[in-house]
């Protein structure tokens, strides 16, 4: 496969992948004297072939400090050290000079961050960061992003402000999704 080819796969795939954990089923069936709205029920499906395969390599790739002869970070700044042994110094003085919102819009560093460092298949960058609460690959490899940025001048990288604001943006990606209504229709959230 080409480069070019491999490249347009991954576009399509970050913009095809949407989560689709469960649904969320409003729960009528509590029988109290006041009806409570609030209370939903999470349906689980049970899990596919593939979806069991994935797991378990995960739990193995979580584990690896190496995948395919790619040199996996452990942390967020063993991150920083191979970005800046990878980067060179000219490049990482260019990077540094750019405003932070700029930075965080180079799409082909996130995706070479997302597959170099097998975001989507799990690794143990992947794993560790996404104790934070983050869980899309993109938005973690636009953390790391963010965080180098921060880290090269000097800033501090407000970790839990980035998780937060990462948090709010999947909570309204995954607000578009379907939901069940009362009468059992699917119905498309806009």
């Amino acid at each position: 496969m080409t480069v070019t080819i491999k490249f347009c796969l991954i576009i399509f795939s970050f913009l095809l992948i949407s989560p689709s954990f469960g649904q969320t089923i409003p729960n009528n069936s509590a029988k109290s004297a006041k009806k409570d709205t609030s209370a939903t029920t999470t349906v689980k499906r049970a899990k596919s072939k593939d979806e069991i395969a994935y797991d378990k390599q995960y739990e193995i790739n979580v584990l690896k400090s190496r995948i395919d002869g790619n040199y996996i970070p452990k942390d967020l700044f063993d991150s920083f050290v191979q970005l800046k042994r990878l980067m060179g110094t000219k490049v990482v003085a260019d990077f540094k000079l750019l405003p932070e919102e700029r930075a965080g819009k180079k799409i082909r560093f996130i995706m070479w961050i997302v597959e170099s460092w097998y975001f989507r298949q799990g690794s143990r960058l992947s794993h560790n960061l996404r104790s934070t609460g983050i869980t899309y690959p993109e938005h973690l490899a636009h953390f790391v992003v963010i965080s180098f940025h921060r880290h090269l001048n000097g800033k501090d990288l407000d970790v839990k402000g980035q998780v937060a604001f990462y948090k709010e943006k999947e909570k309204e990606k995954a607000g578009k999704g379907r939901t069940v209504t009362d009468e059992g229709k699917r119905k498309r959230q806009d």
